[in-house]
């Protein structure tokens, strides 16, 4: 998840690897609503469910090439 830090990344690849798995999800949404910035609409701040798209790009790629 985007949610993740780095270091619960690496043990999520780690056990993956351990259980010889063939694949995993690296991202999903994020529950997070940090740094949507200023001009967000205040209802989508508000929300309560999973956040894609635009916001977690970047840390979806991060965590996608420390993957792999």
């Amino acid at each position: 998840a985007p949610d993740l830090a780095d270091e619960d990344v690496d043990a999520v690849a780690d056990l993956a690897v351990e259980l010889g798995l063939d694949g995993i999800i690296a991202t999903n949404t994020t529950i997070a609503r940090e740094g949507l910035g200023l001009r967000s609409a205040p209802a989508l701040v508000q929300e309560t469910g999973g956040l894609s798209g635009a916001p977690v790009k970047a840390r979806s790629l991060e965590v996608l090439r420390r993957l792999y």
